[in-house]
């Protein structure tokens, strides 16, 4: 598919608008703001190209949450894949799920950092997981917009 420079500069710009709410967001809104990304890769055509061709890479090996978060006696962890695909896919499934269930992001970051304060949790989340990810799409998205 084809897209203007102006469509590719538009959705790089609604794109780093949403993403940095989301990664400052405190744990009050921070779900209001997975909202919002969610909505954003839905519904801008060009940053939704980018994940149907993520997904499509994805269909002879899907991505289960077990290859990532994994536990034992000691607690949970995340094991992140070196794939970015995988990366992006993870994240994108995680917030998925949380706006299908009723535990919200910041419940879900404390399952791996356990710390006592929920922003630091996310913050910690964001930091490791989450920005990688959306940074990875980033660059596909510049790669769009530069080749």
């Amino acid at each position: 598919m084809i897209f203007s420079n102006q469509e590719i500069d538009e959705a790089i710009n609604d794109f780093d608008g949403v993403v940095e709410d989301l990664l400052d967001s405190t744990h009050e809104i921070y779900q209001s703001n997975v909202n919002r990304f969610m909505n954003l890769i839905q519904e801008n055509k060009v940053i939704n190209y980018i994940i149907e061709i993520i997904k499509t890479s994805l269909i002879e090996k899907p991505l289960e949450l077990s290859e990532i978060e994994k536990f034992d006696n000691s607690g949970k962890w995340i094991e992140l894949p070196t794939d970015m695909n995988r990366l992006i896919a993870y994240v994108l499934k995680i917030f998925e799920e949380s706006l299908k269930s009723e535990m919200p992001m910041w419940k879900y970051a404390y399952q791996f950092y356990r710390r006592s304060s929920p922003n630091e949790n996310i913050d910690l989340f964001n930091d490791q997981v989450i920005y990688p990810a959306l940074r990875e799409l980033k660059n596909k998205l510049t790669k769009m917009f530069n080749g």
